[in-house]
């Protein structure tokens, strides 16, 4: 299907083209979503930017900690059939282990 190669370049798009729109409209305050790579599930979900500052929080106090049963609510990304790219599916939330998710490198 896709490579993990062909997700990366498409998941730039996507948020290249979601900051874009964000810096023409100044008074957007909603930050958006931060995207992180689940190691359980090999995939890819989004997070609100406040719960980014909570995942964080847990991970730089506890960096090691593999027992933890602290979850997060967030969304998963599927691949639009129409566009060929990805995309968030805000339809249903699920939550998360916070000692799965890893910070998806889009640099």
């Amino acid at each position: 299907m896709f490579t993990e190669f062909t997700v990366a370049r498409l998941l730039r798009v996507l948020v290249q083209s979601s900051s874009a729109f964000k810096m023409k409209s100044i008074a957007a305050k909603n930050r958006g979503e931060v995207i992180y790579e689940h190691t359980g599930l090999s995939a890819l979900v989004a997070i609100s930017e406040q719960d980014n500052l909570t995942v964080r929080a847990f991970q730089k106090k506890h960096p090691k900690n593999k027992k933890s049963t602290e979850k997060i609510s967030g969304f998963k990304l599927v691949v639009d059939q129409e566009f060929g790219s990805l995309k968030i599916d805000f339809s249903e939330s699920f939550d998360f282990l916070i000692k799965d998710l890893k910070l998806f490198p889009l640099k």
